[in-house]
């Protein structure tokens, strides 16, 4: 991790705070802390510095075609920490994160309606998910905010509580559940400027820039195109955002304590008591340091987080405890400088400002309770995969011919193999990624490989050796000639049994769906067969948990997740990832390697004879042939459908299908 500031950072760091020590806005923060209003000439430095558009995708545009920045957490993490420095309501600062759902999840129409304004800084919509009685739980039992059709019509009755931004706001993304089907969560754009719709200022502690609302709709009529994502998504449609933006309530908790810790450091520098500086007692010096302490581990913790964010490595746990560490932290902060600065800090200082403002840390976004939980669960978690959950696992490896070079002797009619290049079945390739992404997270994992070939398989081995594996068998010998599907899974099931015994029970076994070069699908399900094990097929991702298998799934209407119980066996389809490539370093190591081979008197003890090669293999090819390019058709344009029958009649005649 390199966490040296960029040139381009650097540069728009010194832009901020060059612009932040020019304007002078800390009086003009304090007014529009009194007054209760939004700071708009804070609000048109950032505009005119770029930072509305900076952070959002690029895929998203504005009216005049720009483009978003793209800016990661880690360029959110240092404009944030300047403009924190600089005593300005950073809690305003976060409204970009609802684009990346918008762009997931919403209509052409809606994108179109709403981006442009993120661009602009303005408020695009609130959202409405909270109510009296749902905060911390949103679920079909706690939000009482209903949907209902009528007359071709949607309409919205509830009550939305704590709601942010909602009085510079036109639209709010609702949550409510179907009136007839409860258990449907659902968001809608709802329009709050309409008859029917009525909102409230709350009265708050702190946050004093920011408006915090009552909504109550009462019959609200709306569209079905109103509708964000699709229906029953309600939860889930939103959800990615929830980590990011928790980390970015983390930003906030320590850009706010910086400007109290730097405060306090400043005035323990320039307040003289009997004849000297007060940072020079030892219990004010304390202070300093329980602060310093908290300011250096938030920093460090945060840039950390922030880099994995913009690495798509963020974990739940990650996000959590970055918000509840830095929430708790920061109210310390604030606390340990309002004592140093004492009644100068109690009255009317922006220290005593952030005071009030950084107490909702705590509890928006989740409590530091609910914080607590989701942190903890995924931390136990991790330490009960490190007890129970390092898994032996077999893969079992094809080596194929490449199908883009496959040609068929004329005379002979048999494959010509002579020149033509093998390669490792793509569909096994698969397999062993999922085998690899397991290993990843548990790196006591073992992996096995297996394949039943001529000895030039040995080059598929070890073309998986250094993608993942630990170790690889070869299945070899003159006897398995000639096998079928049904042989060669016996053969393999023969040799599982045989592996098992050296290398210890297999928690997991993963196939490819089916060999390019025959695309029979049979030989892992005959495995499972054979050996007598439960099987899921066309997997495309899978999570080892301690007792079981999860297993995403293929099916003609979309996936399915199942769980499996050890030990199992596993086809696997083509998901969305792409398979690893080896290094130099485990090419070279796997080159090395040494390529197990069981041959037939390996195996003789526990097979049956009558099973195996030609004699077990009950398919017969009767023929084999390359299929004649078909010439193009006939198309029969006439004027009327009779007319057209008229004319595939006369032709079906004159080629005398009659």
């Amino acid at each position: 991790m390199d966490f040296r500031i960029t040139e381009e950072q650097e540069l728009m760091v010194q832009a901020i705070e060059e612009a932040m020590t020019r304007e002078n806005l800390e009086p003009y923060f304090q007014d529009c802390d009194k007054n209760h209003t939004h700071p708009e000439k804070w609000w048109e430095i950032l505009k005119e510095l770029g930072c509305f558009s900076m952070f959002l995708p690029e895929e998203a545009e504005g009216e005049d075609g720009e483009p978003g920045g793209g800016e990661g957490a880690v360029t959110m993490f240092l404009v944030m920490e300047a403009l924190g420095r600089c005593g300005a309501p950073i809690y305003l600062f976060w409204d970009h994160v609802k684009a990346d759902a918008l762009l997931e999840n919403g209509t052409k129409e809606q994108i179109d309606k709403f981006m442009p304004l993120f661009f602009k800084g303005n408020g695009a919509f609130a959202q409405g998910f909270s109510e009296p009685t749902a905060g911390t739980e949103l679920s079909s039992n706690t939000i009482l905010t209903t949907y209902t059709r009528r007359n071709g019509k949607v309409y919205i009755n509830g009550h939305k509580h704590f709601i942010s931004g909602a009085q510079d706001n036109d639209y709010c993304l609702t949550l409510a559940k179907n009136s007839e089907n409860p258990e449907q969560l659902t968001l809608w754009f709802v329009p709050t400027n309409v008859p029917g719709c009525k909102k409230e200022p709350m009265e708050k502690m702190g946050l004093n820039m920011e408006n915090v609302n009552d909504i109550w709709f009462d019959d609200v009529e709306i569209e079905e195109s109103d509708m964000f994502s699709f229906e029953g998504n309600g939860l889930m449609a939103t959800s990615k955002g929830f980590d990011y933006e928790r980390l970015i309530d983390a930003f906030n908790a320590y850009g706010q304590a910086l400007c109290a810790y730097e405060d306090a450091c400043r005035y323990a520098n320039q307040r003289i008591v009997k004849g000297q500086e007060i940072g020079r007692l030892q219990l004010i010096q304390n202070h300093i340091m329980e602060m310093t302490m908290k300011i250096e581990a938030m920093r460090n913790m945060l840039l950390h987080y922030a880099w994995n964010k913009d690495n798509n490595c963020l974990t739940r746990a990650e996000a959590s405890i970055a918000k509840q560490f830095c929430s708790e932290s920061a109210n310390d902060i604030a606390d340990h400088a309002l004592q140093v600065m004492g009644g100068i800090g109690y009255c009317g200082s922006r220290v005593s400002r952030i005071y009030r403002d950084l107490r909702i840390t705590r509890i928006s976004g989740g409590t530091g309770e609910i914080q607590t939980v989701i942190a903890s669960r995924q931390v136990l978690k991790k330490y009960k995969w490190r007890i129970f959950a390092m898994k032996n696992i077999l893969v079992c490896i094809k080596q194929v011919p490449d199908t883009t070079e496959i040609r068929i002797d004329p005379v002979k009619k048999t494959l010509i193999r002579e020149g033509v290049p093998s390669i490792v079945n793509p569909f096994d390739a698969y397999a062993l990624e999922l085998a690899a992404r397991i290993k990843d997270k548990e790196p006591g994992t073992k992996i096995t490989l297996v394949s039943m070939g001529p000895p030039q398989a040995e080059n598929a081995l070890r073309e998986c050796l250094a993608v993942g594996g630990d170790k690889a068998y070869l299945v070899s010998g003159r006897e398995f000639g000639g096998s079928d599907t049904l042989a060669t899974s016996y053969i393999l099931s023969c040799a599982i049994k045989k592996l098992e015994e050296l290398e210890g029970k297999f928690d997991i076994i993963f196939c490819g769906k089916q060999a390019i070069d025959g695309d029979t699908a049979q030989v892992g399900p005959e495995i499972a067969e054979h050996i007598g094990l439960p099987q899921v097929t066309y997997a495309i991702e899978a999570e080892a948990e301690e007792d079981r298998l999860v297993i995403k799934k293929e099916v003609e209407a979309g996936f399915e997740k199942v769980a499996v119980s050890y030990p199992c066996l596993i086809t696997v389809t083509k998901p969305s990832f792409d398979p690893r490539f080896p290094t130099i370093k485990s090419k070279m190591a796997a080159k090395k390697a040494e390529i197990n081979v069981l041959a037939y008197a390996d195996l003789e003890a526990g097979m049956d004879n009558e099973r195996i090669g030609l004699k077990g293999s009950p398919t017969k090819v009767k023929k084999t042939f390359t299929p004649e390019v078909k010439t193009s058709g006939v198309k029969i344009n006439e004027p009327t459908s009779e007319e057209g029958a008229e004319k595939l009649f006369a032709i079906l005649c004159e080629d005398k299908v009659f």
